[in-house]
């Protein structure tokens, strides 16, 4: 294995920033924009428009297409994600655990690529937001603009928990798909009837779950990205502290 001069966290930057990658994660921003934009047309305000891109799905009942739009514009990144840990792994050997600085370091190496690559994956949902204001509403406005960057926010915090669960999954099963299983029933938990629903994880960066624009719709703001800072740091606390023992057994 050729390691780049930034060490292996280099060469796996490398090896999952690929073009076909990015490709398929701007397929699926366009794809949902467009998709939004046509279906809303172009009378929406900037608030209106930020609302209905970042929608997602609500709870106490079931939507087939916002529920599909749901898992495809959260489960094709994870996807790839655990492709490319699964390929990672299963590639390893002794020889470049010890070149990378230990286990620990293989790991914190995979988290921080991981962490870049939903990133850029926020920065194109960013892009959905700004150039989809100018084409299908009037604009944004100071809040319509804090708006958005709360939800690309918390689009790649939704995200990067349900990855989290799935590499905390797999190291300790080898199952990519029990990861999966684990989320697509997660995911399912918002159909439920109940208060509690609200604060589930999977699927918290949905706005309609969120009294963001509607007060007394659903749970706080600062609850919402309280929740998800929650599981990400119980996660990677995990991870960092046992799960890198396992990630090459």
């Amino acid at each position: 294995i050729q390691l780049s001069h930034r060490g292996i966290a280099g060469y796996y930057f490398h090896a999952l920033m690929i073009p076909r990658n990015l490709l398929i994660l701007l397929g699926v921003m366009l794809g949902v924009s467009i998709y939004k934009g046509l279906g809303n047309g172009t009378a929406l305000s900037g608030l209106e428009w930020i609302y209905a891109l970042f929608a997602g799905h609500g709870t106490g009942y079931f939507q087939v297409l916002p529920f599909l739009e749901l898992l495809i514009t959260g489960g094709v990144p994870l996807y790839l994600l655990a492709a490319f840990v699964e390929q990672t792994v299963n590639g390893q050997s002794i020889f470049v655990s010890v070149r990378s600085k230990g286990r620990r370091h293989l790991m914190k190496s995979i988290l921080l690529v991981s962490i870049k690559f939903l990133m850029v994956y926020a920065i194109f949902w960013l892009m959905a937001g700004l150039i989809g204001a100018s084409l299908f509403s009037t604009g944004l406005t100071i809040v319509s603009f804090r708006l958005m960057l709360y939800a690309v926010l918390m689009k790649c915090l939704d995200i990067l928990a349900q990855y989290l669960i799935v590499l905390g999954i797999y190291i300790a099963t080898r199952q990519v798909t029990i990861g999966f299983l684990v989320l697509v029933a997660g995911n399912l938990l918002c159909i439920l009837p109940g208060n509690w629903v609200a604060y589930s994880p999977f699927g918290l960066s949905s706005l309609t779950r969120i009294s963001v624009v509607e007060p007394g719709i659903g749970i706080s703001a600062v609850s919402a990205f309280g929740i998800e800072a929650a599981i990400l740091t119980l996660m990677i606390a995990g991870i960092l502290m046992w799960g890198y023992k396992k990630i090459l057994n």
